[in-house]
């Protein structure tokens, strides 16, 4: 294994043990992952109609950078019919924000239209490890936006523009980093946000679900 993905490894789980070790909480650590892996569980049939909507808005995302990717060149022809005046990598880049607005509306509306927000205030293993999360997710997401910019990060490799090729960190930390850091950070964020209520109705299948659509993209990229 290279250092740099046990490096990876320790800043999850050296801060793991010591929390626990100081704090004793074992079983409300056990009791988190417990209620995750029950609402990732749980049965399609139990989803409500705007844990679905979520999903569905959030899948946008990743069926477009599939579909660009297997289709790169008409994707090109297309921006230079409409007569953009971008390059194609940023017609994707631009699209592409407007669909994180799309998915930011909808996680407002489910947490506050349909379910109030509630932070776990009182549930401090949540957030300590929320917020690791969130930290080594995103280090590994501006990573890669670090070393390949935004030209690699939207497909400019396939979309006719010059991307450098880089193999060292982050891509030495873990396959796939900026999709790894995506899949924590998502992680994160639903321990911050998903209350009891949430998960009853399908938030956590809803969010594990969308982890299978990363896997496809890195799988697509790797081997379509």
């Amino acid at each position: 294994m290279h250092p740099h993905a046990l490096a990876l490894a320790a800043a999850f789980s050296v801060p793991q043990i010591a929390y626990l070790w100081l704090t004793g909480e074992s079983s409300t650590a056990l009791d988190l992952w417990t209620s995750i892996g029950r609402g990732v569980c749980m049965s399609y049939t139990q989803v409500a109609w705007w844990a679905w909507m979520v999903l569905i808005v959030f899948s946008l995302e990743r069926w477009t950078y599939i579909t660009v990717w297997l289709n790169s060149a008409s994707f090109m022809k297309l921006c230079k019919k409409l007569r953009f005046a971008l390059p194609a990598h940023e017609v994707l880049a631009h699209s592409l924000v407007c669909n994180k607005l799309i998915q930011l509306s909808s996680c407002l509306f489910v947490h506050f239209a349909i379910q109030n927000f509630s932070f776990p205030s009182d549930k401090p293993y949540t957030v300590f490890t929320a917020v690791q999360l969130l930290l080594i997710g995103q280090f590994l997401n501006w990573a890669v936006y670090g070393t390949i910019g935004k030209k690699g990060v939207y497909y400019g490799c396939r979309l006719g523009a010059d991307v450098p090729w880089v193999e060292g960190c982050p891509f030495t930390c873990c396959p796939h980093p900026q999709y790894v850091g995506a899949m924590l950070s998502l992680l994160g964020l639903g321990m911050l946000t998903i209350t009891p209520f949430h998960s009853a109705n399908g938030m956590w299948l809803m969010m594990s679900s969308q982890w299978v659509f990363y896997v496809l993209t890195m799988y697509v990229e790797e081997k379509l």
